[in-house]
């Protein structure tokens, strides 16, 4: 490989590469944003130390792993983001069953009939439902934190497949 620097500039060594990346990982732990965002300085940094794109990438996701990492440390986190699903899924539950009760009301008016079976009312049913699941195995004590995080997760999945329910429906028909 040739080297990249000229006559009597400094080339880095592998402990100033492991101080940079140790000093990245200490902002993170400070959990402050602005410090820790590498992407302004990113060619700067790269061309100083010499890097490849795959390194460079490395090294902006450095953050967001120091992040994660020590976020896990905080206790609070459980509880917040709990409290974050809770108020999302209430709020999902709301807008979702008005929305479907709003288009039963539209359906009925533009085609004569409330109700028709349709893939896109199906699966604005199955939302609602999702989230109703959600919200009563809280209130009944069945999931509790790490449980209604997981009945979320699941609900991503059950939206995702509204789509697809008329897609695989237009392609057997």
């Amino acid at each position: 490989m040739a080297d990249v620097h000229g006559p009597g500039e400094h080339q880095d060594t592998r402990a100033e590469r492991i101080l940079v990346v140790v000093g990245i990982v200490v902002l993170a732990f400070n959990l402050r944003p602005a410090a820790v965002s590498v992407g302004p300085v990113l060619a700067e940094v790269t061309a100083e130390l010499g890097m490849s794109s795959s390194a460079a990438g490395l090294l902006t996701t450095l953050p967001v792993l120091a992040f994660a990492t020590f976020g896990m440390l905080d206790n609070n986190l459980g509880k917040d983001l709990s409290r974050m699903i809770y108020g999302t899924t209430c709020f999902a539950i709301l807008f979702s069953f008005v929305g479907t009760v709003l288009g039963g009301i539209w359906a009925d008016q533009s085609w004569g009939r409330f109700w028709g079976w349709d893939p896109k009312e199906n699966g604005a049913v199955l939302i609602v439902l999702w989230n109703a699941i959600i919200l009563h195995a809280r209130w009944g004590g069945l999931v509790r934190e790490f449980g209604a995080a997981q009945l979320a997760i699941f609900g991503n999945a059950v939206t995702a497949a509204v789509p697809l329910e008329k897609a695989v429906l237009a392609a057997t028909y």
